[in-house]
Order: C-alpha cells, then structure tokens, then sequence
C-alpha cells in the first residue's frame, strides 16, 4: 500500500515539472531566507526555466546571505515588525 502511494506521488510530481505555457519559466519568491531558505536557492538555481524574484526576512544579514544565495536574480524585500 505504501509503495502504491509512492509511486503515484512521483508520477504526479514529473508533471510539476512539465509545464508549456506562453512563458515557460516559473517565477518564485523565497520568505525566510535562513539556513532552509539559503539551502532552497541552491536547488531553485540548479533547476531549468525557475528563477528567483524577490527574497523577504526579518533579519538584514539573512536577507543578504539570501540575495547572494539567489545570485542577483531577486530584489530585496525587507520585512518590518512593530510590535
């Protein structure tokens, strides 16, 4: 049962990935630039027709390490919290 499961989630997932659409490229935005949302960059960048737009965290030296982790690809968006 379980590889039944498995199986059709990785058929449904070659179709994530199969898209023909007037603009073939995927556009994301990463929120939580940390050690996960760094790590998540690295994939996205290694992946064809995925680019990455716009990074956002509460931290400034995260935001940074994610803006260079996106390779120039993405504009800042600094988030603000008042509390």
């Amino acid at each position: 049962m379980a590889s039944a499961a498995f199986t059709t989630s990785a058929a449904a997932m070659t179709n994530v990935f199969d898209f023909k659409h007037a603009n073939d490229t995927l556009n994301i935005g990463i929120i939580g630039t940390g050690d996960r949302g760094t790590g998540l960059s690295a994939n996205i960048n290694s992946i064809k027709n995925f680019n990455i737009l716009g990074c956002c965290d509460t931290l400034p030296f995260r935001l940074e390490n994610g803006l260079k982790a996106a390779k120039g690809t993405a504009k800042a968006t600094p988030i603000t919290v008042n509390f």
